[in-house]
């Protein structure tokens, strides 16, 4: 980050680098072709986009097991109506990252239905 002052005493922070990474989402129901990226954010690593991405697919279980379902039936209402995040390498620099929505939201239901998070 680069101090910047902008008026009299006053110091911004900005950024040396644009950010490296997007997070976007996609309606599970909808079929590829007909898919619209809805944009959740950017950032600078990996690991913050991993945490967002992991924070989106946790919020739509825990609304789900807080409505009554089990952690299965959770699961099967977000893999089939949820937001499913993609993390897309928008930086020349940024290596793509590996993350698999649906391997990551079985388990987590359970946890998440266990009251483990």
């Amino acid at each position: 980050m680069k101090d910047s002052k902008q008026g009299p005493g006053r110091f911004v922070k900005r950024p040396l680098e644009p950010p490296k990474y997007a997070l976007e989402s996609y309606h599970a129901g909808d079929a590829p072709s007909d898919r619209r990226h809805k944009m959740h954010g950017e950032f600078n690593t990996a690991r913050e986009a991993l945490d967002a991405a992991r924070h989106l697919i946790d919020g739509q279980l825990r609304g789900g097991v807080a409505a009554g379902r089990t952690a299965e039936d959770a699961f099967e209402l977000w893999a089939s109506s949820g937001l499913v995040p993609v993390i897309v390498a928008i930086h020349t620099s940024a290596q793509q990252v590996e993350f698999d929505p649906f391997a990551y939201a079985a388990p987590r239901a359970q946890l998440i239905a266990q009251g483990v998070t």
